[in-house]
């Protein structure tokens, strides 16, 4: 239940396994909450709420918004090769999870980009990103989570509030429990699940080897558990821009030197198949007027952030 080693042991298969090798995981994680890739880390979690109760806070290889876990979620994980599949479509790895919940008698649907939802409030997230072949697809689904919990630790941004129509993170969230007559235990939901799973896909256990565990624990240890992978890279910020999408909310740091752009930073809740750190690096350098970014193409932008367009990081970084 370590977040930051279940996130090392996923990120090794994702790297290290055969290209072929289509895997599923199931995971839990003590209470934590995770942050996004390309996410301010202290803009994302309420600080005081996190030290009070002594929540971990860990950063996930994918792009998307914080979640809080705890061990009334039940996490899963779809590592395969993306021939099959177009990147950055969520609907086929969800329906497993909406055909596990139709059996349990309750209805419910894919909304938005990544979201599960029960009678209009969020069951379950994900999110995913793409490397050398390999497609990750990772989701949570809050079983019998402790919303209080989950409302306390994480620091929404009223933007996100006003563009749903909520008012708060209770009011947009609910659990399998709460739309059953007998409540669940995760291990039983998890059991039901793995069937659903089964019934479309040939499940074999693999074990891991002592190498394996050994490159596990390192890559926990030296990148995962880290104050630098969680909460670093947050550079001074002289002008800040923010706007929110239908895709998702783009926001930049920048440090100007005149109206050159010396240091950038892009967070978001976005997705993108390219690291972030690619496109700051075509910005860094350049005159801030828009002439400066016809270069970029709407196809090579959208690498970085999916859905946004030249026209569109022009107006932000601009206007």
């Amino acid at each position: 239940t370590d977040p930051y080693y279940n996130l090392a042991l996923e990120d090794h298969i994702f790297q290290q396994f055969a290209q072929t090798q289509d895997c599923f995981l199931l995971w839990q994680n003590q209470p934590c909450v995770v942050v996004g890739k390309n996410q301010n880390t202290l803009e994302e979690i309420n600080s005081r709420y996190i030290h009070e109760h002594n929540i971990l806070v860990a950063r996930r290889n994918s792009g998307g918004g914080a979640v809080y876990h705890d061990l009334g979620n039940l996490n899963y994980t779809f590592i395969v090769h993306p021939a099959r599949n177009e990147v950055l479509s969520f609907q086929e790895f969800v329906q497993p999870l909406i055909l596990t919940l139709r059996k349990l008698g309750i209805e419910a649907q894919s909304s938005g980009r990544n979201d599960v939802l029960i009678a209009g409030k969020k069951v379950s997230g994900s999110a995913q990103y793409a490397k050398n072949g390999r497609l990750l697809h990772h989701g949570c689904i809050l079983v019998n989570c402790d919303v209080d919990a989950l409302s306390g630790a994480l620091n929404v941004s009223e933007n996100k509030f006003r563009s749903k129509g909520i008012k708060s993170v209770r009011s947009r969230v609910t659990c399998v429990n709460d739309h059953l007559s007998r409540p669940l235990t995760v291990e039983e939901f998890k059991r039901i699940f793995i069937r659903q799973v089964s019934m479309e896909q040939t499940l074999r256990p693999i074990e891991l080897g002592a190498e394996d565990l050994r490159r596990v624990r390192e890559l926990r240890d030296h990148q995962y558990a880290t104050w630098e992978w969680n909460y670093g890279g947050s550079p001074p910020c002289g002008v800040r821009k923010e706007k929110r999408y239908p895709f998702g909310t783009v926001a930049i740091c920048m440090e100007l030197r005149g109206d050159d752009i010396e240091k950038v930073k892009i967070y978001g809740d976005f997705f993108g198949q390219e690291d972030i750190s690619g496109l700051e690096q075509l910005l860094c350098g350049k005159h801030l007027k828009p002439e400066s970014f016809q270069f970029l193409s709407d196809e090579e932008v959208d690498r970085y952030v999916s859905g946004l367009t030249q026209d569109k990081l022009i107006e932000l970084l601009c206007f």
